[in-house]
């Protein structure tokens, strides 16, 4: 049910713009060659702290803090106090590499998250009856040029086994994965909080109502799948005009 309402408000996102002239149609709807999409992304990753004695030790202890706060145990399920504590997580995280890390790197690191989610629901496709994937908490990491999952290049500096320059994936495994929390439901849920964390409280030019961060709903119970390879990533949008929008939001994911 999930997958269908994201896909549907998804649908209604991008449809708004296929009607109207495609961005690229000066060149037969095809990308110009020398847009910046289609160089290789830049694998930023925390790398200020490689070497950063100092730096290292402070994000881990601000990871260690947040895994010693005890979760309210709802028997593996994902309760609003754990879609709270993920929020709160994520900003003690980010304010932390603020102190030991780049502008850009942050940047990289907040961006990633929601990149990391995007791309577990972008594979849906609601065609393939068998395998229609969607928000399962799996990624095709063979990242490298002309493997499978090149589109995902740059996720494996969000999501590795490496405490100090991953701590995402720390996070993770030492206080929600362990606690019957699934990939799926996190990666959503920490996206959710990257949104609330990096919107602005505003109010009306009549000044008449404030609306606060944008809190996007969630609803939990996906279920992983440990093994994407070869499918996943060949349904992302690539970077070769509206055609790939429209195979993707449109033809997979939509009604």
């Amino acid at each position: 049910k999930f997958k269908m309402k994201f896909s549907h408000w998804a649908y209604l996102a991008i449809s708004a713009g296929i009607t109207s002239a495609c961005p690229f149609a000066n060149s037969g709807g095809e990308m110009p060659q020398n847009h910046p999409e289609i160089e290789p992304r830049r694998r930023l990753g925390l790398r200020s702290l490689r070497g950063n004695l100092a730096g290292q030790e402070k994000v881990a202890s601000t990871v260690r803090e947040r895994v010693e706060r005890s979760l309210q145990d709802g028997g593996g399920c994902f309760t609003k106090t754990t879609y709270e504590e993920i929020i709160e997580d994520i900003r003690e995280i980010f304010n932390t590499l603020s102190d030991v890390v780049t502008d850009r790197e942050r940047g990289h690191f907040f961006g990633g998250i929601v990149r990391l989610a995007a791309h577990d629901f972008m594979d849906y496709d609601k065609n393939d009856r068998d395998f229609p994937q969607g928000p399962d908490g799996c990624i095709d990491w063979n990242t490298g040029a002309g493997e499978t999952g090149a589109d995902n290049a740059g996720l494996e500096t969000i999501w590795c086994d490496d405490p100090l320059l991953c701590p995402l994936k720390t996070l993770y495994d030492s206080k929600y994965g362990n606690n019957g929390i699934g990939r799926a439901d996190f990666w959503v849920a920490a996206a959710n909080a990257v949104i609330k964390l990096s919107s602005l409280e505003w109010t009306d030019t009549a000044r008449v109502n404030t609306y606060p961060n944008l809190d996007l709903p969630f609803r939990y119970g996906r279920v992983d799948l440990d093994n994407c390879d070869n499918i996943s990533a060949i349904r992302l949008p690539g970077a070769q005009g509206c055609g790939q929008v429209e195979k993707t939001f449109i033809n997979q994911m939509g009604k």
